[in-house]
C-alpha cells in the first residue's frame, strides 16, 4: 500500500487543473452587409481562451428552436444566413480545455432592411460642420453612414436616427 500511495503523490506531482476561463466583455456589432444578409461582432479577448461560442437567437432569452451557435477562434466574427431587417440577440463565451467561461451579457443586433435610402439632403452647412438629413427606411433602427473628402479618404460611423453631422475643417466639400 504504500509503494501505492507514493505512486499516486509522485505522478500527482505538477498535475495542475486549469480553471475555466473568465467572462468576456466589450461583445459589440462592427457592421452589416446586405448581400448575404449578415452582421460582424467583435469582442475582448480573454486570456486563456482556445477559442469562444458565439450565440445567437431571435429572443432574448435565447430559448426554442431559433437559437443557433458555432465555436470559433475568429474575433471579430460574421454572422451570417440572417434575415433582413431582424433583431438579433448575441452572446459570446470563452472556451478552453477545462471548460466554458460565462456566457457575455447578450447584445441586440440588427440586419440591414431591404430598402434604399432616400431623400438625403444637406439641412445646415455651418462653419467647420454639415448636417444631413434623409426619411426612414422601414424596419431600420440604424444607418450606416460613409463620407470624406474623397474616395481615397472615406470614414464610417453608425447612427440610430435619421440625421448626421459631419465635422472638419472650415470651407470644406464632402462625399456621402
Amino acid at each position: 500500500w504504500m509503494l501505492a500511495l507514493m505512486c499516486v503523490l509522485f505522478l500527482g506531482v505538477g498535475i495542475k487543473a486549469e480553471a475555466a476561463p473568465g467572462q468576456v466583455t466589450g461583445v459589440k456589432q462592427t457592421g452589416y452587409s446586405v448581400n448575404p444578409i449578415c452582421v460582424r461582432v467583435e469582442w475582448n479577448t480573454v486570456s486563456g481562451a482556445d477559442k469562444y461560442l458565439v450565440e445567437w437567437s431571435d429572443n432574448a432569452a435565447f430559448s426554442g428552436t431559433s437559437t443557433k451557435s458555432i465555436e470559433t477562434s475568429q474575433n471579430p466574427m460574421v454572422i451570417e444566413n440572417l434575415t433582413a431587417g431582424s433583431t438579433y440577440y448575441v452572446r459570446v463565451s470563452a472556451i478552453n480545455q477545462d471548460g466554458t467561461g460565462a456566457a457575455s451579457s447578450p447584445i441586440q443586433v440588427v440586419t440591414a432592411p431591404i430598402g434604399k435610402v432616400e431623400g438625403l439632403t444637406q439641412t445646415k452647412a455651418e462653419n467647420k460642420k454639415v448636417t444631413l438629413k434623409w426619411n426612414s427606411v422601414e424596419k431600420a433602427n440604424a444607418y450606416y453612414i460613409r463620407y470624406g473628402k474623397n474616395t481615397n479618404s472615406l470614414k464610417e460611423d453608425m447612427v440610430t436616427n435619421t440625421s448626421y453631422v459631419i465635422s472638419g475643417a472650415a470651407d470644406s466639400a464632402y462625399i456621402v
